[in-house]
C-alpha cells in the first residue's frame, strides 16, 4: 500500500502507480514484497522510516528508475500511466535493452534472490528488535501501575489513621 492509504488519506489514481512500482518489483524478482515482515511493521516502515523494497544491484537502470519513482513519497511526484507505458515502449523498440533486461535478469536472478533476503532478515531483526523493546515497556508499565496501586493504598491507609 502506498503511504497516503496507510495514513488513511483519501485514494486516487497515484496509489495505483505505487502499486504498479510493487508489482514490477515482483516480476523483476520474482519475490513475495516485505517476506515473512508483519503488516505492521512494514507500515511502519515506509510511512516513518520512509524505507522502499529493496532494488537490487545489477536491475536494469530503466526499470530501476522506474520502480523508485513510481515509490515517491509524494504521490504528485509519481508519473502517470501514461508516462508508465511511454517508458515501457522505448524498451519494447530498444530490442538491445530487452536483451539486456533478459541477460541480466537470468544472470542476477540468484544473487538478487540473496539480497533481498538479506535486507528482508535485516528488517525482521529490526521488528524482532521492536517487539522486544515494546514488551519491556509493557512489563514496565504494568510495575508501574502495581506500584502506584500500592502507594495508593499505603497513602489510603494514612488517611484513614490520621483522621481516626
Amino acid at each position: 500500500m502506498s503511504p497516503e492509504i496507510i495514513e488513511s488519506k483519501p485514494a486516487n489514481q497515484k496509489c495505483d502507480i505505487w502499486s504498479y512500482g510493487v508489482v514490477l518489483w515482483e516480476l523483476i524478482t520474482g519475490e513475495v514484497p516485505f517476506k515473512g515482515i508483519e503488516e505492521f511493521q512494514i507500515a511502519f516502515l515506509i510511512v516513518e522510516r520512509d524505507h522502499r523494497l529493496p532494488i537490487p544491484n545489477g536491475c536494469p537502470p530503466v526499470l530501476s528508475s522506474l520502480m523508485q519513482i513510481c515509490w515517491q513519497r509524494d504521490p504528485k511526484d509519481r508519473p502517470t500511466f501514461k508516462d508508465i507505458l511511454a517508458t515501457l515502449d522505448k524498451i519494447d523498440v530498444d530490442d538491445n535493452a530487452k536483451a539486456e533486461i533478459d541477460k541480466l535478469f537470468t544472470k542476477n536472478k540468484s544473487e538478487w534472490e540473496r539480497e533481498i533476503q538479506q535486507t528482508f532478515e535485516r528488517l525482521k531483526r529490526i521488528e524482532d528488535d521492536l517487539h522486544t523493546k515494546e514488551k519491556l515497556l509493557e512489563a514496565r508499565e504494568r510495575k508501574l501501575r502495581e506500584l502506584q496501586m500500592e502507594l495508593i493504598a499505603s497513602t489510603s491507609k494514612l488517611i484513614v489513621r490520621n483522621l481516626f
